[in-house]
């Protein structure tokens, strides 16, 4: 098949997604693309042919240009690209969904929304309302809904009813590196990883420091302000595999978002042997096995308790930590791909 994969966020979580998908469909011998409008956290076009090696990358510039402009930018582009008949366009997140069902371009579209949309919770209410509005009236514009995990498709079964199933996000264990038990010291290491924005929410991560610094060192996984107080620190940007490093060198991560789709740095971190102490979202029961591989709260101040606890018995973070070794290989990307070519001949396409 000729498949076109877009979006208007090539950039953490989303970027991971994708790469899996398109390389993994490359190597079954499919022609696969990717379209995407550059913003200031698009990794360098290096790194990106690298992790998309043997994918054509279709560069949109605007790296600095508003939402709007980008938008516009994206549908003339697959205005453009019409007349290359692609089987399939495999749509991305809220805006490239927005775009690519209104602009079709092929008979059979598909859409991910890696997180709707509509449970923004830092949204007013009203805007929320119209996000949920606005997916029902484009249900019916793309063939099939691809969900990561198995809550977004209950979301997108229950609230939009639109037609979906669930091909989880996997990853490539070999690629991942061995799991590296955490250093001999004195306080044990907490990190979070992702954006600095409020669907992670940095927040819950600095009022847990500022709660619980005398007893382990907290540090983000990402770009953050400067911290005054030295409660936590910050990585800064970082390449993939260190990352990785600064997980490996975790005791626990602190999960802290309001809604995902379905975490790829927190699977990241489970996979690597790092147990979590999460916040419930969407998302989040797919990756942590609740008193196995770790502990799921339903609010951020039942999940800070249970932070000081496991901070306090070294034995129960062990416990947690073989129980997420002994579970990693259920995060395989054995048969991913096809997997999701299995998903677009369900939707319709040759």
């Amino acid at each position: 098949m000729k498949i076109l994969h877009v979006t208007e966020t090539l950039a953490a979580g989303v970027l991971d997604v994708i790469a899996a998908m398109a390389t993994s469909q490359r190597e079954l011998g499919h022609s696969v693309a990717v379209l995407h409008v550059d913003r200031p956290e698009t990794p360098p076009s290096a790194e990106l042919d690298e992790r998309l090696e043997g994918v054509d990358l279709i560069h949109l510039g605007h790296r600095e240009s508003g939402r709007a402009k980008r938008l516009a930018v994206l549908a003339r582009a697959l205005g453009d690209l019409a007349p290359h008949g692609y089987d399939i366009v495999h749509l991305h997140s809220t805006f490239a969904g927005l775009v690519g069902r209104i602009v079709r371009i092929a008979d059979v579209t598909i859409y991910s929304p890696h997180g709707y949309s509509f449970l923004r919770a830092n949204e007013r209410k009203g805007t929320r309302i119209a996000y949920l509005a606005v997916e029902r009236i484009l249900r019916s514009r793309s063939a099939l809904t691809l969900c990561v995990s198995e809550d977004e498709r209950i979301v997108a079964m229950n609230s939009v009813r639109a037609k979906a199933i669930t091909v989880r996000n996997t990853l490539n264990l070999e690629s991942l590196g061995e799991p590296a038990r955490p250093a001999t010291r004195r306080q044990p290491k907490v990190v979070n990883v992702g954006r600095w924005a409020p669907q992670k929410g940095p927040d819950r991560f600095v009022r847990a420091a500022s709660a619980l610094s005398s007893m382990a060192t907290f540090r983000w996984i990402g770009d953050a302000p400067t911290d005054a107080s030295h409660r936590w620190s910050a990585s800064g940007w970082l390449d993939p595999n260190k990352v990785l490093d600064e997980l490996r060198s975790a005791d626990v991560i602190y999960f802290t978002s309001r809604w995902e789709g379905m975490p790829v740095g927190l699977m990241q971190a489970q996979a690597l042997g790092v147990p979590a102490v999460a916040v419930r979202c969407s998302g989040v029961d797919d990756v942590v096995i609740d008193g196995v591989t770790g502990i799921v709260a339903d609010d951020e101040a039942t999940a800070l308790r249970h932070l000081e606890g496991v901070l306090r018995d070294s034995a129960a973070l062990r416990v947690l930590a073989d129980g997420a070794l002994s579970k990693r290989t259920r995060f395989s990307d054995e048969g991913y791909g096809e997997a999701t070519i299995h998903a677009y001949r369900l939707a319709g396409a040759r």
